[in-house]
């Protein structure tokens, strides 16, 4: 009497034939040993470990002012943490606030600050310079303006806000003001960077008084502000002229 074997039941042969199959085709397949470096530096460029001195320090002094308002943010409220300091801190606030105009009578300009060298490697990184096409006679007030506004505004600054870029000595007798948003000087510390740098407020008062000011005064508006300078972008130059 034959046997019956249930439907699917694999018998002695064929289960060593199954594993010979397997065998033989796992053998042949060709197993690369993972690597997460090797697989990390195929899809990421490095930069290059052989960069000299001069470019590393102009990049840092780009890097540095990019995240300014972080630097000095995280340096006051790390004050803000010592008790001792308070008093200090609430007297520098409320002079802020209530008592410190310089944003719209001028700044406080200082020539020492704008001629560091930090500024000349920040100018030399991209590379921002100017090219004078006339002389510029410092009996009268000025008004300059700058385009495209881009994200940030890193030519004007250089240009305007420095000595990197040599306009004094270019231009003789002519005091320039970068203006920016009112709201850059609510922030502690990176609000006094700009004063020293001679950046102003950009509203009608502080135009109005700077221009005031005698001969040689100078204000340099950023054309498009910060409408445009949400639609910067690489190769393009986007104008805002409507619900200015």
């Amino acid at each position: 009497m034959n046997e019956l074997k249930p439907a699917g039941t694999l018998t002695s042969g064929s289960r060593t034939l199954s594993n010979s199959s397997l065998m033989e085709h796992l053998s042949k397949l060709s197993v690369t040993p993972i690597n997460p470096v090797a697989a990390l530096q195929a899809n990421v460029n490095f930069v290059p470990a052989q960069i000299p001195m001069k470019r590393r320090l102009q990049m840092l002094a780009v890097a540095g002012w990019s995240v300014m308002i972080v630097i000095t943010t995280v340096a006051f409220l790390l004050l803000c943490s010592i008790p001792p300091l308070w008093p200090l801190l609430g007297i520098y606030m409320i002079w802020v606030r209530f008592f410190d105009k310089s944003p719209e009578h001028g700044g406080r300009m200082s020539p020492w600050f704008r001629s560091l060298r930090y500024w000349k490697y920040f100018a030399d990184y991209y590379p921002a310079s100017f090219l004078k096409e006339a002389d510029l006679p410092a009996d009268r007030p000025y008004v300059f303006g700058y385009h495209p506004h881009g994200i940030i505004g890193m030519g004007a600054l250089a240009t305007f806000a420095t000595e990197a870029t040599g306009f004094s000595k270019a231009f003789p007798g002519i005091k320039p003001h970068l203006l920016t948003l009112t709201t850059n000087f609510n922030m502690p510390f990176y609000r006094d960077i700009l004063l020293a740098l001679g950046v102003c407020s950009v509203s009608k008062e502080s135009c109005s008084n700077i221009l005031k000011a005698g001969p040689g005064s100078a204000i340099t508006i950023v054309v498009g502000g910060a409408a445009e300078s949400l639609n910067a972008r690489p190769g393009t130059a986007d104008l805002t002229l409507r619900r200015r």
